[in-house]
C-alpha cells in the first residue's frame, strides 16, 4: 500500500512457494483466507547516504586535522563566503576519506594484538603454569558435565527433581565462597588458598561414582557439590587477581582473552571425550577420567613455579621478565 493511498495498491493471494516483494516505502497488511497460514518476511535495507556518512565521519573525525579544530567563536557571524569556504574544506576532507584505499590494517592490528597476548601468557613462566591447569581443569569437566545426568539418572536412578536439587545446592556454594575469598587470602596465601582450592576438585566429582542409590547418596553429592563450587569460585577469583597482578596494564585485554580462548577451545573437546568414554567404557569410567584429570591439574600447579613464589598479588621479577619477553 502506497503512504499516499487510501485504497490497496495490490490485492493478490500467495500460495505455498510463492514470494513477494516490496520496494523501500511500501507496507504491506497480510491476513489469512480459510485456514491458518505462515509466512516469512525477510528486510532487506540498503545502504543510503546516512549510513555512509555515519561510517566516514566515525573513523575520520580524528584523523583528519580540520575535525579537530576548535569551532571559531565568530562562527554565527560568518559571511556566506567564509561559511563556503569552511564548508568546501570538510567536504575536501570527507572526499579524501572516501576515495582513501581500504587497507587491511585493522586486520593486521587484531592479528597483531592477538599474538602480542599469546605471546605474554606462553613466555610467562607463572601464566603459564596457570593457563595450563585451567585448561585441563576446564577439559576435565566438560567430560564430567556431558555423561553427569545420564549417570545419575540412568545408573543411579534419580529423578529429575532429585538431580536438580543436588545441583541447586551445589551451586549455592559460589555464594557462600564469595564472602571468603579475601580471608583465605590474607590467611593462607594466594597459592596454598589456590591450590588447596584445586585439590578438593577430583575428590568431589568422585563422590558421584562412590555413592550408591537412595536420599543418602544424593546428600552426600549434593554436600559435595557445595564444597566444589565453594573452592572453584575462590579459585576462578584469586587466579583472575594472580594474573591482572603479573600483566601490565595495556596488556591486560590481551593475556585474559588469550587465556579464556586457550581454556575454552579444549572444553569441546573433553565434553566429545566424555560422550566417547561413556559410550565406549561406560559411564563410571567417563567421570572417573574426568575426574583423574582434575587431580592432575593440582598436581601440575602444586608442581608449577607458583610454588616458590613468596609475593604472588603483587608484580615482582616475573612481571618485568614478562615485560622485556613481550
Amino acid at each position: 500500500m502506497e503512504p499516499t493511498r487510501r485504497e490497496p495498491f495490490l490485492d493478490v493471494t500467495l500460495h505455498a512457494g510463492d514470494s513477494l516483494y516490496l520496494p523501500r516505502g511500501f507496507i504491506h497488511a497480510p491476513t489469512t483466507q480459510d485456514s491458518h497460514s505462515i509466512h516469512i518476511t525477510l528486510g532487506a535495507e540498503p545502504v543510503t547516504w546516512e549510513h555512509l556518512l555515519r561510517e566516514i565521519l566515525k573513523d575520520s573525525l580524528s584523523q583528519q586535522q580540520i575535525f579537530r579544530e576548535a569551532v571559531p567563536p565568530e562562527f554565527g557571524s560568518l559571511t556566506p563566503g567564509q561559511l563556503s569556504a569552511l564548508a568546501g574544506s570538510i567536504l575536501e576532507a570527507l572526499s579524501e576519506e572516501i576515495v582513501k584505499p581500504k587497507s587491511n590494517r585493522k586486520r593486521r592490528e587484531i592479528r597483531s594484538e592477538i599474538s602480542e597476548g599469546m605471546r605474554f601468557v606462553l613466555r610467562s613462566r607463572l601464566l603459564r603454569s596457570l593457563t595450563l591447569s585451567n585448561c585441563i581443569i576446564s577439559s576435565s569437566l566438560a567430560m564430567i558435565s556431558s555423561i553427569w545426568i545420564l549417570y545419575v539418572v540412568r545408573d543411579l536412578q534419580w529423578s529429575s527433581t532429585a538431580s536438580g536439587i543436588v545441583l541447586g545446592v551445589g551451586s549455592a556454594g559460589s555464594l557462600v565462597g564469595s564472602f571468603f575469598i579475601k580471608w583465605s587470602v590474607e590467611r593462607f596465601g594466594a597459592f596454598r588458598i589456590m591450590l588447596v582450592s584445586v585439590a578438593f576438585y577430583g575428590p568431589c566429582e568422585l563422590t558421584t561414582v562412590m555413592v550408591g542409590r537412595g536420599a543418602m547418596g544424593q546428600v552426600l553429592v549434593g554436600l559435595s557439590f557445595f564444597l566444589l563450587t565453594v573452592c572453584a569460585i575462590v579459585n576462578n577469583t584469586v587466579q583472575r587477581t594472580l594474573r591482572q597482578a603479573l600483566c601490565p596494564p595495556e596488556l591486560l585485554g590481551r593475556m585474559n582473552a588469550s587465556v579464556r580462548w586457550l581454556q575454552w577451545t579444549l572444553t569441546p573437546l573433553g565434553a566429545l571425550g566424555g560422550g566417547w568414554v561413556g559410550s565406549h567404557l561406560g559411564l563410571q569410567n567417563a567421570i572417573l577420567c574426568g575426574s583423574s584429570g582434575l587431580i592432575v591439574a593440582a598436581v601440575l600447579l602444586f608442581l608449577s613455579p607458583l610454588r616458590t613464589e613468596n609475593s604472588l598479588l603483587r608484580p615482582g621479577p616475573e612481571l618485568a621478565t614478562a615485560q622485556e619477553t613481550s
